[in-house]
């Protein structure tokens, strides 16, 4: 039985009492595990700090050899209005973007209002305690599971974090990584193709950012929340009894981080939990985008399984953690959507212009062949290019 298994092993907290049994028994040394950073960084560099690849200008030419030297093509039909009407439609396009940050910033604040009502500081008191509670009581679950379960850390790992593995190899084999994309289009297909791609990251970029902003909505119910879960789940573990293994994926891989995402930063409170109990399924894990307290960068595939969640941090610190996710975060991710969406329509215009133009001119080749045939040609401006020579030539005057 487990409570047999964690007498034999000792009290938890205190590893004098207790040696590791085979490294895996009972909490030690390596340090507490991570927690939340805590908000009010000075700098927030910018979220995506690399240089779109240089895509070179699609012009269509691939002269052929000339057999003849012939006078010049007539200049492009399109106007000036052209330019001028694209120019239009961006400054409209700016102008509406800035009127639905607006709103979106209105609405933000309101809600931001709302929730700084809601989580008072008393409140936060009282969540905190709870944290901490559970704290001591989930590192004693932790006790008890590993010393019932030695080979706990193998377990994991190969029965469930090479799950995890794989959903992250299918990921890569649909979407590929950010860093792998060609930074060179030889046709338009080409350029629409990366900007979908682009669009895609910026996309889901955006979405994690929004995801962060709408948890921090009402900070205390989520807090409040996840703790209820927890309890739960502890309590679901305890029942278990002697069938230890069962209990590995509650606590390790639902119970334990999200105990870890709703921790109030180290200078706040210090987890009594070792962060080896926590390295666990990292594969595709990445650095974390936190400068403003909460991470909005990419989540791994065991991460994104629990949401996103805020953490314990004083009521007067709650405003500084908006007003940064705001400036340094949401309007940057916004902004390069907005571009990476008109950019992606302008390319699909140019697509269906050009294939337009192509079934116009197909149509149309035999009548202005007949036109063109028609006109007088006074032959004696017009010389054979000599053979092997296939050099485009500047027709005599």
């Amino acid at each position: 039985m487990i409570n047999d298994q964690h007498q034999q092993c000792g009290a938890a907290g205190n590893p004098e009492q207790h040696p590791q049994q085979g490294g895996n028994c009972c909490p030690g040394a390596g340090g507490p595990a991570g927690q939340p950073k805590m908000p009010g960084a000075a700098t927030c560099a910018p979220p995506d700090t690399s240089k779109d690849p240089k895509v070179p200008p699609i012009t269509g030419t691939d002269p052929c050899p000339a057999l003849c030297l012939c006078p010049p093509a007539p200049g492009s039909t399109s106007n000036c209005f052209d330019q001028l009407i694209a120019d239009q439609a961006r400054a409209i396009n700016e102008a509406e973007r800035a009127k639905s940050f607006k709103a979106d910033l209105e609405a933000l604040l309101q809600k931001a209002k709302l929730a700084q009502d809601d989580y008072t500081t008393e409140k936060y008191h009282l969540l905190l305690d709870r944290w901490k509670q559970q704290d001591r009581d989930i590192a004693e679950l932790i006790h008890r599971i590993v010393c019932a379960a030695p080979c706990w850390r193998c377990q994991v790992e190969c029965q469930v974090c090479s799950l995890f593995n794989k959903v992250r190899s299918l990921e890569l084999l649909l979407k590929g990584r950010p860093d792998q994309r060609y930074d060179k289009a030889y046709c338009l297909y080409d350029q629409r193709y990366w900007q979908e791609r682009d669009l895609a990251l910026k996309q889901a970029a955006f979405d994690r950012v929004k995801r962060v902003l709408t948890v921090w909505e009402k900070p205390g119910a989520d807090i409040e929340a996840v703790l209820n879960e927890n309890l739960k789940l502890m309590a679901g573990v305890k029942e278990l009894a002697s069938d230890s293994a069962k209990g590995l994926y509650d606590v390790f891989i639902r119970l334990l981080p999200l105990h870890l995402a709703i921790a109030p930063p180290a200078s706040t409170a210090v987890t009594v939990i070792d962060k080896k109990y926590t390295e666990l399924c990292t594969c595709g894990a990445q650095d974390p985008d936190d400068c403003c307290g909460p991470d909005v960068g990419p989540q791994s595939v065991r991460m994104q399984m629990l949401d996103r969640h805020a953490y314990l941090v004083e009521p007067a610190k709650y405003f500084p953690i908006i007003c940064c996710l705001v400036n340094h975060r949401y309007l940057p991710v916004k902004d390069a959507l907005a571009k990476a969406e008109a950019d992606l329509k302008s390319t699909d215009a140019e697509i269906k212009r050009v294939a337009d133009e192509i079934k116009a001119r197909m149509d149309s080749i035999e009548k202005d062949a007949k036109a063109e045939l028609a006109k007088p040609f006074d032959c004696s401006k017009y010389t054979p290019v000599p053979p092997c020579d296939g050099a485009q030539r500047t027709p005599a005057t």
